[in-house]
């Protein structure tokens, strides 16, 4: 059943050195048609002028807390902000410090998660807005249209961290054993609340600004130059080193994943440790994995020949 009351949703903000856009991000907070929100900051560690910012902000009438960071990457942020005890809520969103959040993003958000039974894991993520360093517009991330699912989850992460809403069950999850030593936060998330029998929600209407610059840790994946960059990335071991970290992490939590998605994370394991192409392919095969465009599965195939994937 909804809630009869508003929800309180925190806001897990990873920071270093974001001064430069913060004050923009920090305005969309304030501009939420869903307003019952706290804000926590986890800074690296920033020299530039951003824990000055959020000091300005405080005067603002809503709760800000600032803590202390891990300084072991942005992963290792918003993985251990999640898991921060002190911070009580109905739900829980991830932030960077550099997008801008349209009006309606909270409310999308907490409206698809309270119509779903609060007891099972779940997720929501939306598309974005692409804008450049001067806020001007340059496309969109794409659209997804297969099912979500730990299948998908496995080869391929379609939930952005910067548009990501947690309920209570899916944190309880993810604060599960240590912190993983994991290369992406939100492709983990993805891969363990799918592998739970949790439910990622996904919504194809832009929710954020999500700004391309330099400083990006992660930019856009839609042009030719970034399908470009993927494809090295696949074919050079990188992606074959991240497939690995996550193999690890999941096989401390595989008693986790319903009977299901045990065996498809064991093909995939299997796929990963195989030293001929042969058995390579007939795991992957066997663990059904997909992605969401049907050519990027035929180049995932072909890498897998190569001795390239996963």
């Amino acid at each position: 059943m909804p809630d009869s009351h508003t929800p309180t949703v925190a806001i897990l903000m990873c920071t270093y050195n974001g001064a430069s856009y913060l004050d923009r991000q920090m305005e969309s907070f304030y501009q939420q048609s869903h307003d019952n929100w706290e804000l926590w900051v986890s800074d690296d560690g920033s020299s530039d002028g951003t824990l000055d910012i959020i000091e300005q902000y405080r005067s603002r009438g809503k709760r800000i807390t600032i803590v202390r960071g891990p300084s072991a990457g942005f992963a290792r942020n918003f993985l251990t902000i999640l898991r921060n005890e002190r911070i009580t809520a109905e739900y829980f969103a991830w932030s960077d410090q550099d997008d801008v959040w349209l009006p309606d993003k909270l409310s999308r958000a907490v409206s698809a998660l309270q119509r779903r039974d609060r007891d099972i894991p779940l997720v929501y993520s939306g598309r974005t807005e692409l804008i450049d360093a001067d806020d001007r517009h340059i496309g969109f991330s794409p659209v997804f249209h297969k099912k979500p699912g730990f299948a998908n989850a496995l080869c391929q992460n379609i939930g952005g961290g910067n548009t990501m809403v947690f309920n209570r069950a899916a944190r309880d999850v993810i604060r599960v054993g240590d912190v993983p030593e994991v290369k992406y936060h939100d492709w983990w998330a993805y891969q363990l609340i799918s592998g739970v029998g949790g439910v990622l929600l996904y919504d194809p209407e832009p929710v954020l600004l999500y700004r391309q610059h330099g400083g990006n840790q992660v930019g856009e994946n839609r042009s030719l130059s970034a399908k470009v960059r993927r494809l090295t990335t696949i074919f050079s071991g990188v992606y074959h080193t991240w497939n690995a970290a996550n193999v690890e992490a999941l096989s401390h939590r595989r008693h986790l994943l319903t009977p299901e998605n045990a065996q498809t994370y064991d093909s995939f394991a299997a796929a990963l440790r195989a030293t001929s192409s042969f058995r390579r392919v007939m795991h992957l095969r066997r663990s059904k994995i997909y992605r969401q465009k049907p050519y990027e599965d035929w180049v995932f195939r072909f890498a897998s020949l190569c001795r390239r994937y996963p």
